[in-house]
């Protein structure tokens, strides 16, 4: 099937001529976890801008993300049809923004690939398949292969193998994927308030890191922190019970939406890991939430913008 796929990157897809030179195979079991804060969907960036951040930019639209496909639609078609409803109202529509540590060396290098590929004089939204590029088998064959391993289809700026698999797209129109860059904007604010301590009075936070995680310690051995075992993958939301406005609320937060599935909250079970709930007012009766995590991998909001309210009774 490998070898399929590589000839098929040379005969299909019209492309300049690639050398690879092998260099010791890579173990994929043996590779490092990516970053654990990282949305395992879409990464959102601008393929005419290489400017140095520390941000990425993420997002999910759960089952939206094949909208506008039809059943005869040729492969080339779904490619081009990536992501058509980014920026419209969608309940399962998760965004997310994570000031990393570290930058991930490989995300920067899939970045510039599309940058050199698929050249933009002006804005242009683009985005990378995360769910795609973070699988260990798509990862050796990176670093085996480099930039080699892909093909570039001009005609509707995509990079993907030779099995079809996407690697990065211009959203070519953008149409409201502007409304989705505007979201961002709004978040990128409030994490860089967070960060520079300056969320002020209209920002309530709500530590909820005791309702995650416990500390477990076993005779003199060093205590350890954990996800609480009534947390699995089984749970569909959590029902916190909060103080806010003088009222005790319970504020349901549902796993893969307000924040992280749980292997991901597992793999974040640190002492230094805090889990935030940030309430803020969008009129006298009406506020809107979302999460932020504080751990060792960096810092990370995740909204759901279109459900995640509550309501003064």
């Amino acid at each position: 099937m490998e070898a399929d796929a590589n000839a098929l990157l040379a005969t299909v897809y019209p492309t300049k001529k690639k050398v690879s030179v092998y260099a010791k195979p890579v173990n994929e079991k043996k590779l490092p976890d990516p970053n654990p804060l990282l949305l395992r969907s879409r990464l959102l960036f601008d393929a005419s801008s290489d400017l140095d951040l520390d941000y990425y930019y993420m997002y999910s639209l759960g089952r939206a993300h094949s909208y506008g496909h039809k059943q005869h639609d040729t492969v080339l078609e779904k490619l081009a049809k990536t992501d058509l409803i980014l920026g419209r109202r969608l309940s399962e529509a998760v965004f997310s923004i994570l000031k990393v540590r570290e930058k991930d060396p490989y995300l920067e290098e899939l970045m510039a690939n599309h940058r050199k590929a698929h050249p933009a004089e002006h804005t242009q939204p683009s985005i990378i398949r995360l769910d795609n590029v973070l699988t260990p088998k798509m990862r050796k064959r990176y670093q085996e292969m480099g930039s080699c391993a892909f093909a570039e289809i001009g005609s509707i700026k995509c990079t993907v193998t030779g099995n079809h698999t996407q690697i990065s797209k211009s959203l070519i129109p953008p149409r409201q994927a502007i409304e989705a860059i505007r979201l961002f904007n709004s978040y990128k604010e409030r994490l860089d308030d967070y960060c520079n301590n300056d969320l002020g009075d209209y920002v309530t936070c709500i530590d909820i890191t005791d309702k995650l995680y416990v500390t477990v310690q076993t005779g003199n051995k060093k205590p350890v922190v954990k996800l609480l075992p009534t947390i699995t993958n089984n749970t569909e939301y959590l029902e916190i019970p909060i103080l806010f406005k003088g009222k005790e609320l319970k504020l349901r937060v549902v796993m893969g939406l307000d924040i992280p599935v749980r292997n991901t909250l597992s793999k974040l079970a640190e002492p230094e890991t805090k889990v935030l709930i940030m309430i803020s007012s969008n009129g006298p009766g009406s506020y809107s939430f979302n999460s932020l995590l504080d751990t060792n991998y960096g810092i990370a909001l995740y909204a759901c913008p279109y459900t995640q309210f509550v309501y003064k009774n």
